[in-house]
């Protein structure tokens, strides 16, 4: 879209369109995730980007081929930045479910079994032990080149031991951006007495560890939970919105929906 001239200045192509929606996904996503239209009978046939989901097929199809119950409620969950409160308000605004707005723990912080099982045994004035293996996770990722250029605009609880880096040089020398992850707002319930969550090599081995812990680590069968792509959010809302909706049990309420 711009031209730089050798010796003068960048200049604007005039007759340059930005790509449409369509264009974005059939050209650019694609490439990332793959040619995954399918027909919706709902649309008159036509096609659309399905979204694919984490644990759909385990979660979702096979629990409503056995017809077991639905799940009590939704819970969505994410690093910082990655979309979750868009996320919560889809499923709020769209499916016939109980949402909160996060675990107890707090929604950005790591999960880990010895977390979710800490908390699915306690009873108190909002639910009864049990509660993380009859509701649904819903774990929001942003791709990490993505997520990480995002991270440069604010530090949140990231303490980086080279500050000039974060206001200097992020994303770039990724070698410098050493960080403490300091536990903030609700991070504090599940770290009362230490003063940090951790000290990470750079966001991108955070981003690594955050996630390999959720899909290495948590059994599914026994907590629940989803991934969601951010990606998908923007550009495949209404297959996310439709098979989310689905699968939480009592279907949508809401159609012809956009991700705002």
């Amino acid at each position: 879209m711009i031209n730089i001239k050798r010796g003068g200045s960048p200049s604007i192509e005039s007759n340059l369109v930005l790509p449409s929606i369509e264009q974005m996904i059939s050209d650019t996503s694609r490439r990332f995730y793959g040619n995954l239209s399918v027909a919706d009978n709902d649309q008159n046939n036509v096609t659309h980007e399905n979204a694919s989901l984490y644990n759909y097929d385990e979660l979702c199809l096979q629990r409503n081929r056995s017809k077991q119950e639905t799940y009590h409620f939704a819970i969505p969950a994410g690093l910082y930045n990655t979309g979750t409160n868009v996320l919560f308000r889809l499923v709020y605004g769209n499916c016939l479910t109980r949402v909160r707005f996060q675990p107890e723990w707090g929604k950005h912080e790591m999960i880990t079994p010895e977390k979710v099982a800490k908390w699915d045994a306690s009873t108190d004035d909002f639910h009864d032990a049990g509660f993380y293996q009859t509701s649904m996770l819903l774990v929001v990722v942003k791709d990490p080149l993505t997520w990480m250029k995002s991270m440069c605009k604010a530090n949140y609880d990231f303490r980086y031991s080279n500050a000039s880096w974060f206001f200097e040089s992020c994303p770039t020398h990724i070698r410098h951006s050493r960080f403490d992850w300091l536990p903030l707002n609700r991070g504090k319930i599940m770290n009362p007495t230490k003063i940090s969550n951790g000290v990470w090599q750079s966001p991108i081995h955070l981003w690594n560890d955050w996630y390999s812990t959720l899909i290495r680590q948590l059994n599914a069968t026994q907590y629940p939970f989803m991934v969601v792509r951010f990606e998908d959010l923007l550009f495949r809302v209404e297959s996310v919105a439709t098979q989310l909706c689905g699968c939480l049990g009592r279907g949508r309420y809401k159609k012809n929906i956009t991700a705002t």
